[in-house]
């Protein structure tokens, strides 16, 4: 068995670039050994920021070999009245390379078939690979690709050098004007540049000696113990957010974590202040004291040695209080204006240019979110609190803080509106209104939840208004993302929220605009029921068919949705429920055909139907209390009751009599059947054994 490496050298990768990258590699690389007719080998990625490598154990030698049986034309087709070859069978022959002496017949499904066998010798792995690496390279996609000199190759990076062996020797290839050799490169500044890779074994204890730290494993794990034993020495804890160790990793070679400081006196700004341009800014990791206060210290991973490390301590702590004395003054600044002053400033900030400034959307916000608070009945000391954090919601986006931090949106309008003397629950409201933003937490007030509510609604409708849909490759203002967050704050939260009326609402804000409400509507629903979907099925674990039927029916309350899916999925597979939807299907389609809706059980003239008609009769009271009661498995298992008898009726009864009065008065039994389920789910969608 044979060993594959391949290296490819570049210049210094985006860290995001790394993770999906090797990926790509892994999955293509896959496919084309197995379209090669290769078997039983691993594959393993490494990645560094200047080198790609992938690694593939158990490669057989060579090919096995290949039997083809291969259907041609009819034989009626292929061959003439004399039973001599036609063109069409020549011209089969022709393609396959065989002779037409070679061809022959077989009967497929009572007709006869011209065929041809082929067979094809293995080729010798060493000899296939060149071809397949190089088309795997090429295939491989970069969020924003390079083409560097001369050459028309697009790459992540400039590709400055590939190693690639199989076993001990070189396997000669070309891609991107590189040919092929053993020669590596060690860190750029620790090892001695140039280094030979004798044979594929020797690749990762090669590279570590030239303090290159290939496999992504090891490099994390040796950053957390650098920072284990940090605490230990230092009696602290190292708050490791795990977006930023995966970005930290792939950003050096070979890791040293270092512990720096700064002034205990910029622990006066908000944590968020401090957190954010250590974190997002200068990749470091915030630093707490063993009751978790956070204290005036970081950590670092530098990409080499302890080498001198005094020095770079020494440098990441000037930058980091550069950083840290800005934020300190435009915290400073924004403290000497009241909120007003911000709200003033948003009347010059556009939002969107038919949309209108800030300024106009925070009044729409105000708008929304009040009606919401009417609807659910909040008292009017809890309606001035919506009211009030949708004032202010967007305060801090004209401030100096959230200008140079733009990740502190919502969180410095929190630490406003408390400086400024608002209610604890306005500003709580403040700061919450931008979630979720993603799979993040929700709002955990209900004014936090309205205001976020609103704000979501007035984004989505507003852009739906001028054109600006979400498409599969592009959505600026985030729609999917909004309507997702509105789905979820309903759901989980139990807020008994009419969609369809918040909507019209919100459509009403935009009194300015012309555009067509009822298109705008459908859109929008759309967008929500597929984010729903998605919802449904990843967050509630529910089957395709439980999420059609749903979807099929009212969307309007999501909360009371969510609670009747999961009911009908709880009832779905019993035998009697199954045996029931079969036969409302068929009610269902026979109920298409009703002219008349009135019921009049006095002309009905057989034992089954007036049978199914009691029994209607006796479950729909059972069925709308415990509708009523929100007690949604009950009431299908009411509505299970009707098995029996509907499979009765349509055994023994013929709905489409001769006789039009009984014919309508049967239909009507069965719309009258259908309709009082219509609320609850579109149940013809269910999939049933």
């Amino acid at each position: 068995m044979l060993k594959l490496l391949l290296e490819i050298g570049l210049e210094e990768l985006p860290a995001s670039f790394i993770a999906p990258t090797l990926q790509q590699i892994a999955t293509i690389t896959d496919e084309l050994l197995t379209e090669a007719r290769l078997s039983d080998y691993t594959i393993s990625t490494f990645a560094t920021p200047r080198r790609l490598t992938l690694m593939v154990n158990n490669l057989p030698g060579e090919q096995p070999d290949l039997s083809e049986e291969l259907k041609g034309p009819p034989a009626r087709i292929a061959y003439d009245k004399d039973g001599n070859l036609t063109k069409a069978a020549l011209g089969f022959a022709r393609k396959l390379n065989v002779s037409p002496e070679d061809l022959y017949t077989k009967d497929l499904k009572g007709q006869a078939y011209l065929y041809a066998s082929l067979k094809t010798t293995g080729q010798v792995t060493e000899v296939l690979l060149p071809d397949l690496l190089t088309t795997m390279m090429s295939r491989l996609n970069f969020p924003k690709p390079m083409r560097w000199g001369m050459g028309t190759v697009l790459f992540a990076r400039p590709i400055r050098w590939i190693v690639a062996l199989l076993d001990d020797q070189v396997l000669p290839l070309n891609f991107a004007g590189i040919e092929s050799d053993r020669i590596s490169r060690s860190h750029r500044f620790l090892g001695n540049g140039d280094i030979q890779i004798t044979s594929v074994d020797d690749y990762l204890a090669t590279l570590r000696n030239q303090y290159v730290i290939v496999d992504i494993t090891e490099r994390r794990t040796m950053i957390l113990d650098q920072i284990v034993q940090l605490e230990r020495e230092n009696a602290i804890k190292v708050e490791i957010d795990r977006d930023l160790l995966a970005e930290v990793v792939n950003l050096v070679e070979y890791p040293t974590a270092f512990l720096g400081s700064f002034k205990a006196n910029y622990l006066q700004l908000p944590e968020e202040a401090i957190i954010t341009p250590m974190q997002d800014h200068q990749r470091y990791f915030p630093v707490r004291d063993l009751s978790g206060k956070l204290v005036n210290h970081f950590v670092g991973v530098r990409n080499g040695v302890d080498l001198h490390l005094d020095q770079v301590i020494a440098g990441n702590e000037k930058v980091l209080v550069a950083r840290l004395a800005d934020a300190r003054f435009f915290f400073d600044e924004d403290c000497k204006h009241p909120l007003d002053y911000f709200i003033e400033k948003l009347k010059a900030v556009v939002f969107q240019q038919e949309l209108g400034t800030i300024f106009h959307k925070i009044e729409r916000i105000v708008n929304l979110a009040h009606h919401l608070s009417i609807s659910l009945h909040l008292s009017p000391a809890e309606q001035a609190v919506v009211t009030k954090a949708a004032q202010y919601c967007k305060a801090d986006l004209a401030s100096n803080m959230v200008h140079e931090f733009p990740e502190l949106q919502g969180i410095m309008g929190e630490k406003y509106a408390r400086h400024a003397g608002l209610p604890e629950a306005v500003a709580l409201a403040i700061g919450e209104h931008y979630r979720p933003q993603g799979e993040d937490s929700l709002p955990q007030t209900q004014a936090g939840q309205l205001v976020a509510i609103a704000d979501k609604i007035d984004t989505i409708v507003g852009c739906t208004a001028v054109g600006l849909k979400a498409t599969g490759s592009q959505d600026p203002y985030k729609l999917r993302r909004q309507i997702a967050g509105i789905a979820r704050i309903i759901i989980e939260c139990e807020l008994p929220i009419a969609v369809d009326a918040l909507i019209n609402k919100a459509m009403q804000n935009f009194h300015d605009l012309q555009f067509d409400h009822q298109l705008v509507k459908e859109e929008v629903n759309q967008l929500l029921q597929n984010r729903l979907r998605y919802i449904l099925q990843n967050d509630y674990n529910l089957s395709y068919d439980v999420i059609d039927c749903m979807l099929g029916g009212e969307v309007d309350d999501l909360a009371q949705l969510v609670l009747k899916a999961n009911a009908l999925s709880a009832i779905k597979d019993d035998p009697a429920f199954g045996s029931l939807i079969t036969a409302f299907k068929r009610a269902n389609n026979l109920a298409q055909k009703a002219d008349v809706q009135s019921i009049r059980p006095e002309s009905f003239v057989d034992r089954n139907t007036r049978e199914l008609y009691e029994a209607f009769l006796a479950i729909s009271t059972r069925y709308e209390d415990a509708y009523k009661r929100q007690d949604y498995l009950e009431a299908l298992k009411a509505f299970a009751q009707l098995e029996k008898p509907i499979n009765h009726f349509f055994d023994d009864v013929m709905v489409m009599a001769d006789d039009l009065a009984v014919r309508h008065n049967r239909l009507a039994l069965l719309q009258a059947i259908v309709n009082i389920v219509q609320p609850f789910a579109d149940l013809t969608k269910l999939v049933v054994e």
